[in-house]
C-alpha cells in the first residue's frame, strides 16, 4: 500500500518568485500531488494576517504560519480556506502568541532607535514602529504604531506571532543585546526576524505530524532561506532552491531550479 506523503512549501522565493503570484506549473503540481492521495501544506514565515491571496488560492490542506507558531489543517477536498471575517476552515492544531510582556519589551527596546523599523506580525495584521517613508501611507492589514502603550491601547486583542526588523536603507540591522535571551534572532542580508525560542517551521511540522499520525520519513520540504533551515534539516526529502545560500543547499537532499522557473513543480512531479 502506498504511503501517504506530506509536503511542506515555503512561499517567498520557493513557491513564489515575487511573493505575490504563483506559476501555473507550481499550482498544477501541488494539485496533482494532493490528487495522488498526499497532503500539501504551506509552511511560511509570514504571519496569518499577511498571507497573500495567491497563496490561499492554492490547493493546500493546511498552513504553518509565523515560522511555526500557527498550525491549521483542513484535509477536506476543498482544502484550507480563509473566510471573509479572517477566520479559517478546518482545525487549529497549534497556536502560540508572543506574551504581551515580550511584545512590550521589544517595542520599548526599538523605540529609541528611529532608524530601525520593528514590524509586529500577527493573526489580524502587521504593526509598524518607525515605518520607512517609502511604506507610507499604510493600509489595512498594515498599521502604524508609535509606542508599546499606543499598540496595546488600540489593538489589545491582536496576537503577535513574531517580529521583523529592518532599516530604511536596507542595510543589515544588528540584534539588540537586551533581547538576546528573550528571542531567537534569524539574520538575513537586509533584515532580521525575532521569533519565540523553541519555535520554528520544524516544530510546527512536528505538531502537525503528531496530530495526523504521519511519520517523519514520509515528509518532503521545500525552502530557500534561513527560517527554512530547521525544516530542511528535519524532512526526509529536503529540497533547497537553487537560489538558497550555499550552506542551506548543503543541508538539502535535492536542489530545485529557481522559483521563477517553477522549481517546485520540477521536483514535486516525481512524487505524484
Amino acid at each position: 500500500m502506498k504511503k501517504r506523503k506530506i509536503a511542506f512549501f515555503d512561499w517567498d522565493g520557493t513557491l513564489s518568485a515575487d511573493g505575490k503570484t504563483v506559476s501555473a506549473e507550481n499550482r498544477a503540481a501541488v494539485a496533482a500531488f494532493r490528487a495522488a492521495g498526499n497532503f500539501a501544506v504551506l509552511c511560511t514565515g509570514r504571519c496569518l494576517g499577511f498571507l497573500p491571496p495567491a497563496a490561499l488560492a492554492l490547493p493546500m490542506d493546511g498552513v504553518i504560519a509565523g515560522a511555526g507558531v500557527n498550525v491549521l489543517f483542513d484535509g477536506s477536498p476543498a482544502g484550507l480556506r480563509r473566510f471573509a471575517d479572517g477566520s479559517f476552515s478546518g482545525k487549529r492544531v497549534y497556536n502560540r502568541a508572543m506574551p504581551d510582556a515580550l511584545v512590550r519589551e521589544m517595542l520599548d527596546a526599538y523605540l529609541p532607535h528611529g532608524a530601525l523599523c520593528c514590524k509586529l506580525e500577527g493573526e489580524t495584521g502587521q504593526f509598524f514602529l518607525h515605518p520607512p517613508a517609502r511604506f507610507l501611507p499604510l493600509s489595512p492589514p498594515d498599521f502604524e504604531i508609535f509606542s508599546a502603550d499606543d499598540f496595546f491601547a488600540r489593538y489589545p486583542t491582536a496576537p503577535i506571532s513574531k517580529a521583523t526588523v529592518f532599516t530604511a536603507d536596507d542595510t543589515k540591522p544588528l540584534p539588540l543585546p537586551a533581547l538576546a535571551d528573550r528571542v531567537t534572532f534569524l539574520q538575513y542580508e537586509r533584515y532580521e526576524e525575532l521569533c519565540l525560542p523553541g519555535e520554528s517551521k520544524a516544530s510546527g511540522i512536528v505538531h502537525l505530524l503528531n496530530a495526523l499520525g504521519i511519520p517523519p520519513e514520509n515528509t518532503l520540504a521545500f525552502g530557500d532561506s534561513e527560517n527554512d533551515r530547521a525544516m530542511l534539516s528535519f524532512a526526509a526529502v529536503s529540497v533547497a532552491m537553487a537560489t538558497a545560500p550555499a550552506d542551506l543547499r548543503a543541508l538539502a537532499t535535492r536542489i530545485a531550479p529557481p522559483a521563477d522557473e517553477s522549481g517546485v513543480a520540477a521536483v514535486l512531479r516525481e512524487y505524484c
